[in-house]
């Protein structure tokens, strides 16, 4: 559940921020795409925006996982820390690489997958999630039994890491949705079940 008390930190653009992390910042104005929010929110400290970045370079260059596949942990991972922002976020990019519908709705309301494989996938990254890499060894032999390999399953830590980053930053602060994911906006299970 977000956090209503949150201290408010600062977006930062690549004038406000430290040295360390001015010119990525200045790249992504560059770009036109302007500075996300998180990113933004990340800059305060190098060592945030340089891991996230860090963790976001290599999801998409390195792993094992396809493009489908890691947007399936994604919004697990986002799903089950209950991250407005992420899960937004994450559905328009989703969307925007076309993921079928069915399947980034699905992720979205907590139900299982129309795709036997990714639901699979789906539920190790939940269980791995919820019990904070604690993960049953039967729920490992059906990752494996499913055609995943090992390093799958070590990509899927590492992408889960990465939203670690982003959904734990996102809950302490209480991040504003960023324009472009305004439509995919979010509400979390457990603030359904408390109006």
């Amino acid at each position: 559940m977000p956090n209503s008390q949150a201290i408010e930190f600062e977006k930062h653009s690549s004038e406000s921020a430290p040295a360390a992390c001015r010119e990525m910042l200045a790249a992504l104005e560059r770009e036109g795409k302007g500075v996300p929010n998180l990113v933004g929110v990340l800059a305060e400290s190098p060592a945030a925006l340089h891991s996230y970045a860090s963790l976001h370079q290599i999801n998409a260059a390195r792993s094992s996982l396809t493009a489908v596949q890691q947007h399936v942990v994604f919004l697990t991972a986002s799903f089950e820390n209950e991250c407005a922002y992420c899960m937004a976020g994450h559905s328009a990019a989703a969307k925007a690489d076309g993921v079928d519908a069915r399947i980034v709705n699905a992720l979205r309301d907590g139900n299982h997958l129309p795709d036997d494989s990714l639901e699979t996938l789906r539920g190790f990254t939940a269980e791995l999630v919820i019990g904070r890499g604690f993960v049953a060894q039967h729920s490992l032999q059906r990752m494996l039994g499913a055609g995943y390999t090992r390093a799958n399953v070590l990509d899927v830590i590492v992408a889960v890491a990465s939203k670690t980053i982003s959904n734990y930053v996102c809950q302490l602060v209480g991040i504003p949705l960023d324009d472009a994911a305004l439509s995919h906006a979010w509400t979390p299970p457990s603030n359904l079940s408390a109006a």
